[in-house]
């Protein structure tokens, strides 16, 4: 399934290759090319938390139910947990918890 973001839209403009490198990643090497990987910056994946965060809540009350805070704290978390698995380039801003 391919998701298009409203926040990757402007990656766009800078530079399409980039895009679909990033976007993509699947499609591009179903075609023979070998992409290099980063690590995902600890910004990106905080955003990609509350994102998922944010997208149970409002599932959640479209269909009637509570979302208690424990719950789509524990989505946030998990998500930004999976998003750093493989590495992540922290910032001078965030914090590092543990």
């Amino acid at each position: 399934m391919i998701t298009i973001r409203a926040s990757s839209l402007p990656q766009y403009a800078d530079c399409p290759r980039r895009h679909a490198a990033r976007s993509f990643t699947d499609l591009v090497e179903a075609q023979g090319y070998t992409l290099r990987h980063t690590p995902q910056s600890v910004g990106a994946a905080i955003g990609t938390g509350t994102h998922e965060a944010l997208g149970y809540i409002l599932t959640e009350r479209m269909e009637g139910r509570d979302t208690p805070e424990q719950d789509w704290q524990a989505k946030a978390i998990q998500s930004i947990d999976d998003n750093i698995a493989d590495g992540v380039v922290w910032d001078a801003t965030t914090p590092f918890h543990q």
